[in-house]
């Protein structure tokens, strides 16, 4: 039998909120398109045993408002959420009102928002973005960036680097920097727990005045390390590239 759920309905129901990184799959290095919040909502895990489906129901179908799908494996709702509020305050329409789903270490593609329907299935059937190419794990790679100085941005004397790294729910093990192409120097960072960004800071002293580069790679728990070589192309399993600045030393 379907469960169905008014919008006060859910509200009823019991809530855990969950503290979790959102990147969007489309982001290039050093983009802007990751935020991380506390989200509230229903323990999807609830909502399954509601519907009291056996494990022959191994594949999920989400529906959005707008028609779109995304497809999960059933295993992987286990620890998300139908997250109705962000940060304490209702969830706004642009982020996917009345409920989104909300699954740590996973890209946004496979998140949808505006939830209208799960649907529990034996066989996967592809979603709207799996069914052009995109990842059907949709599962982050590691990543890096820099959030000060800013590109072209001109400072003095002491120079405060910091940034974010995220792995999914994996943990980022090394945070390293690069001047002007030179050795890679681990620092500091403060470690985030899996589904969550770290984040690093770093104060640098310049020689001289001038141009300097400045590059970030982090390594997650696994070792896997971001290469120096990767291509910074989204398409289809999300960008893991390098992200470098230009700044300039008054």
């Amino acid at each position: 039998m379907p469960l169905v759920l008014s919008y006060p309905d859910l509200l009823q129901i019991p809530a855990t909120s969950i503290d979790s990184t959102l990147v969007s799959i489309g982001r290039r290095a050093g983009g802007e398109q990751i935020g991380h919040a506390r989200w509230r909502g229903v323990p999807l895990r609830l909502l399954l045993d509601e519907l009291g489906a056996d494990n022959r129901f191994a594949h999920t179908l989400i529906t959005s408002a707008d028609g779109r799908t995304a497809s999960l494996r059933r295993e992987q709702l286990e620890g998300g959420l139908l997250a109705y509020a962000i940060n304490d305050d209702p969830l706004p329409a642009a982020l996917g009102f009345p409920a989104r789903l909300i699954i740590p270490g996973l890209y946004d593609y496979k998140l949808p928002g505006w939830v209208t329907k799960i649907e529990l299935s034996e066989r996967p059937t592809p979603g709207f973005w799996e069914a052009r190419g995109w990842s059907t794990s949709g599962e982050v790679r590691t990543l890096s960036l820099i959030e000060t100085p800013h590109p072209g941005e001109k400072v003095h004397a002491a120079v405060q680097f910091s940034g974010i790294a995220y792995a999914g729910m994996r943990r980022i093990a090394r945070i390293e920097i690069s001047v002007d192409d030179g050795e890679w120097t681990a620092i500091a960072f403060n470690a985030g727990e899996p589904g969550c960004w770290s984040r690093w800071a770093f104060e640098w002293h310049p020689p001289v005045p001038g141009i300097y580069s400045l590059r970030v790679r982090a390594t997650d728990e696994t070792g896997e390390t971001q290469a120096e070589d990767a291509a910074d192309l989204p398409f289809p399993n999300g960008s893991s590239a390098i992200h470098r600045i230009i700044f300039e030393v008054a």
